[in-house]
């Protein structure tokens, strides 16, 4: 009981961490210093809430520590409490806003009631039902709702380079005729890695556009490489200044 007062205390002064036992188990069962998560702390100050943060999403699954399948469990688990958490955040509040909403009625009423027979009912009432939808019962808590814009090419260059080597490019593959159509060549061997090129965020475009960023031809179909040069020396002309699209073969993907 002496410790559990202790402990409290602690929590109160915020001054220092308080890290469960069960990280020194597991550094000694590692035979080396455990990198501290949240998942061994009773207390993070906000400073190590802040790094927290940084490596590690909301579940306490860390972007960078190898995992284990009880890791894994432990986080299925946190995540499974989270959403608890959130449905019983929300149905309070919904609670909350039904009650508000009750209240809300109640007032409209008596205040029906006491203008009743005089001109001002009216006018009364309709400054009333304006108000109704900043406190309808069913309103979703904040909490719940954040506006948040998710950059998805930011994430990807940081948690997952590999897969996103390709975003931001926009590559036209030579397996049209005529050239810079629709019309897809037979068994192509460009076909093969177009999924490969999106898969990796690449933007594949049957037509040359200014913002293409490449052109990629097969070194034994080069039928179409005149009209690719005709079109990158027209493009030139049109705007010096422009970059034009590389021309690589598809050895370059691979």
């Amino acid at each position: 009981a002496r410790e559990v007062v202790k402990v409290t205390n602690l929590i109160k002064q915020g001054n220092a961490d308080i890290i469960k036992t069960k990280w020194v188990l597991d550094c000694i069962g590692q035979e080396a210093l455990v990198t501290l998560e949240p998942r061994y702390m009773i207390y993070s100050k906000p400073e190590t809430r802040a790094i927290f943060e940084n490596d590690i999403d909301c579940h306490g699954d860390s972007f960078s520590s190898n995992t284990t399948p009880n890791l894994l469990r432990e986080v299925f688990d946190q995540m499974d409490t989270n959403l608890q958490n959130a449905i019983s955040i929300y149905n309070l509040k919904v609670q909350e806003r039904k009650k508000e909403g009750e209240s809300l009625t109640r007032s409209r009423s008596n205040l029906k009631r006491s203008y009743s027979g005089s001109g001002e009912s009216t006018s009364h009432s309709k400054k009333i039902k304006g108000g109704e939808k900043d406190l309808h019962p069913l309103s979703p808590p904040p909490i719940l709702y954040k506006d948040r814009k998710i950059d998805i090419a930011r994430l990807e260059e940081k948690f997952l380079p590999k897969w996103s080597i390709f975003r931001g490019l926009e590559i036209h593959l030579d397996m049209f005729f005529p050239f810079n159509s629709e019309s897809v060549i037979a068994y192509s061997s460009l076909e093969l890695i177009l999924k490969n090129l999106e898969f990796y965020g690449a933007k594949v475009l049957p037509r040359v556009t200014w913002n293409t960023t490449h052109i990629i031809v097969d070194p034994d179909d080069l039928d179409r490489i005149s009209d690719i040069k005709s079109l990158l020396e027209r493009m030139k002309k049109k705007k010096p200044s422009h970059i034009l699209p590389l021309v690589v073969t598809k050895a370059w993907i691979v």
